[in-house]
């Protein structure tokens, strides 16, 4: 809460887990998965990483693939993911179904 001007502002502001690196991802989604097989996984870091697909992978560079490797039970959406920044998305989903 902040006061301004004799103006109450109430301000809340959801935390969505960012991970810089994809060793921090690979962690956070095998993490995920252990929770729940389908990725569907709210109670990862405490609550405070959020549904997977909400997930703001912007900063994560480089080579990404195989981060689902095998993981056949996976069935989240991630059209949220913002992957651009990475230069080797390749097999990323390799072994999945």
């Amino acid at each position: 809460m902040r006061v301004l001007l004799g103006l109450t502002l109430l301000a809340t502001v959801d935390a969505v887990f960012t991970p810089g690196t994809r060793t921090q991802l690979k962690t956070a989604i095998d993490s995920c998965i252990t929770e729940n097989s389908a990725g569907d996984c709210p109670n990862l870091g405490g609550g405070s990483y959020g549904p997977i697909g909400t997930w703001n992978t912007r900063s994560v560079s480089g080579w990404i693939g195989q981060l689902f490797h095998g993981k056949s039970s996976f069935n989240q959406d991630l059209n949220g993911w913002d992957v651009s920044n990475a230069d080797q998305t390749g097999s990323m989903f390799n072994g999945a179904s």
